[in-house]
């Protein structure tokens, strides 16, 4: 997903779900609701999250193999997978960004760092990517194996 941000457009629309959330300093929105209505829910015209989706997919190889969109998107609608971006409204301009973490939480993930520290302070691995770099974007082998041009961070409320 942090490719399709690359797109301004796309961009832009993350901002205006913020709208469509009872949050209005946290963006979170289901991609499992826009990939089935593939319409920005705020303006109601074809989202351009999806539109960015699908125009990035030519870019993803996976063991040189073409990416099979439709497993990833059975994967987001079978695992409700849900983009948050925290604190982005009225702290940030979508045209003043220029890089964005990408990162992925689970309440498993969550469940065995408390378990493992009861201080855990809820950090989850993420990667940087620059938005003004096109050649900045991470590439997955099956198995396992992260190529990326990105470096690795943790990802926390700071």
């Amino acid at each position: 997903m942090g490719e399709v941000f690359q797109d301004r457009e796309a961009l832009r629309e993350l901002f205006e779900l913020a709208k469509a959330d009872e949050h209005k300093e946290d963006i979170s929105y289901s991609l499992k609701s826009l990939f089935d209505t593939k319409e920005n829910p705020v303006s109601r015209k074809r989202s351009a999250i999806v539109n960015a989706f699908y125009q990035n997919a030519a870019n993803h190889r996976v063991s040189s193999e073409d990416l099979d969109l439709q497993e990833l998107i059975d994967f987001i609608n079978a695992h409700e997978i849900t983009m948050l971006a925290p604190y982005m409204v009225g702290y940030f301009h979508p045209d003043s960004i220029s890089e964005l973490t990408v990162s992925w939480w689970t309440a498993e993930m969550e469940e065995e760092g408390l378990a493992k520290d009861p201080n855990w302070v809820g950090e989850t691995p993420g990667y940087r990517l620059k938005l003004d770099d096109e050649a900045n974007f991470i590439r997955f082998r099956t198995n396992g194996a992260n190529y990326l041009t990105s470096g690795k961070v943790l990802a926390g409320d700071d």
